[in-house]
């Protein structure tokens, strides 16, 4: 599932959060400030084009369990269809892999980059529509882009749609031992890889 929203990637609490930036680990003005303002890391320097690093989030900002930097601009030159492709690639299956169900994302490309709202969405849409099992949630801060979006999606001709919905468990437990504890994890990874949202401590409550 795809939605638009008007305001900041940082507003809602989601499994994967996607931070924009350079080659060369170079953010924007107002991601620098949301970055300083939530205590995260900057990126770091010199990462290859359309790569991702995905780091597991220990900071005080609790809305994210995994920040993935994406290197969707190389220097002075504009974004590529190719190079946003391969980011939404990665990321798809960063997201399969680990079982995470909703990313929090700017339409990448469409800043420094210079690619159009429209190329940037198609790319997204053709790489996640097939998997309903995850939520892609595109923010833009901008009135007019996201004015933009939404008359793109009154204008796409109505698709019959499929609504999965994953039931959602919390696992309770005692952790006697450490074999105990790897065992109730394997098992909420089981859950988790076969359409149940587990919840577990290990994996979601922050100190």
């Amino acid at each position: 599932m795809i939605q638009f929203f008007h305001g900041s990637i940082f507003d809602s609490k989601c499994d994967v959060i996607v931070i924009p930036c350079n080659i060369h680990g170079g953010v924007s003005s107002s991601i620098a400030r949301e970055l300083r303002l939530h205590g995260l890391s900057f990126p770091r320097i010199d990462i290859e084009t359309s790569s991702v690093t995905f780091v597991e989030n220990i900071s005080k900002f609790t809305s994210a369990s995994v920040i993935a930097y994406a290197a969707s601009v190389a220097g002075s030159y504009n974004s590529t269809d190719a190079q946003v492709m391969d980011i939404a690639n990665r990321l798809k299956r960063y997201c399969q892999e680990y079982s995470h169900r909703k990313i929090n994302i700017p339409l990448l490309g469409t800043g420094a980059g210079g690619m159009s709202i429209l190329d940037s969405f198609n790319i997204f849409k053709a790489v996640f529509e097939s998997d309903p099992r995850i939520h892609l949630c595109i923010y833009t801060p901008s009135d007019s882009v996201y004015a933009q979006l939404i008359s793109m999606r009154k204008a796409a001709p109505k698709e019959e749609t499929i609504v999965i919905k994953n039931p959602r468990v919390f696992i309770s437990y005692t952790g006697t031992d450490l074999t105990h504890r790897n065992w109730v994890r394997d098992f909420a990874c089981r859950l988790r890889a076969n359409g149940v949202d587990a919840r577990i401590d290990m994996f979601h409550l922050r100190p």
